[in-house]
């Protein structure tokens, strides 16, 4: 006996049923595998933009570090140029003081004697001291101009590293400006990504409806 039309069409229906469960249920995994993989993507993201920043902070400080080392040791330079120019202005002095000393000793006795040609010769020695007096006074200028020398060196040297350091400065903010951009791109393509997906959904969903 061949089953009535009413008993196929319920036996359709149910074969019908089944088959949009087994897809709802496809479905369903599928999106949750979407899910895992961009979870997944997101993490390797963060990993990544974490990374940068460490080796960008990292970079950072090793710059400074180093800065700070090369000041260091421009201020221990200049230091010792210091002490070395005050332990020769010390000398300079001391000579200066012991050539006037015996000068002031001589004057006496060449004023003191009775022969003319003494007294000339301290006169002499006299003139010859404030011609040493005078030359040791050049010196001290000449050693005064060559310290200034070295101190303006030693600041155009401090200029030009302060300017390295602030161009080095703009770079590693332009690279961390690039790898934000980078992440915000990264994150725009998951949102269309995701924004597909649901629109395909939709179609699909309104695909079957319309067959059944």
């Amino acid at each position: 006996m061949r089953p009535r039309p009413r008993a196929r069409a319920r036996a359709r229906e149910r074969e019908n049923e089944s088959t949009r469960e087994r897809e709802r249920e496809h479905a369903r995994e599928r999106e949750k595998t979407r899910a895992c993989s961009r979870e997944r993507e997101r993490e390797r993201a963060r990993e990544g933009e974490n990374e940068s920043q460490a080796r960008e902070r990292e970079r950072t400080r090793a710059t400074r570090a180093r800065g700070s080392e090369r000041e260091h040791v421009r201020e221990r330079e200049n230091e010792s140029a210091r002490e070395g120019e005050n332990e020769s202005q010390a000398r300079e002095r001391e000579r200066t003081r012991a050539t006037r000393v015996r000068g002031r000793e001589r004057e006496p006795r060449a004023r003191e004697g009775e022969n003319e040609s003494h007294a000339r010769e301290g006169e002499n020695k006299s003139t010859g001291a404030r011609g040493r007096e005078r030359e040791h006074g050049r010196e001290r200028e000449r050693t005064r101009a060559r310290a200034r020398g070295r101190e303006r060196e030693h600041g155009r040297e401090g200029e030009n590293e302060s300017t390295g350091a602030r161009g080095r400065e703009r770079e590693h903010a332009r690279e961390r400006e690039r790898t934000r951009a980078r992440a915000s791109e990264r994150e725009r393509e998951h949102a269309r990504a995701r924004e597909n997906e649901s629109t395909h959904k939709r179609e699909r969903t309104r695909a079957r409806t319309r067959e059944n």
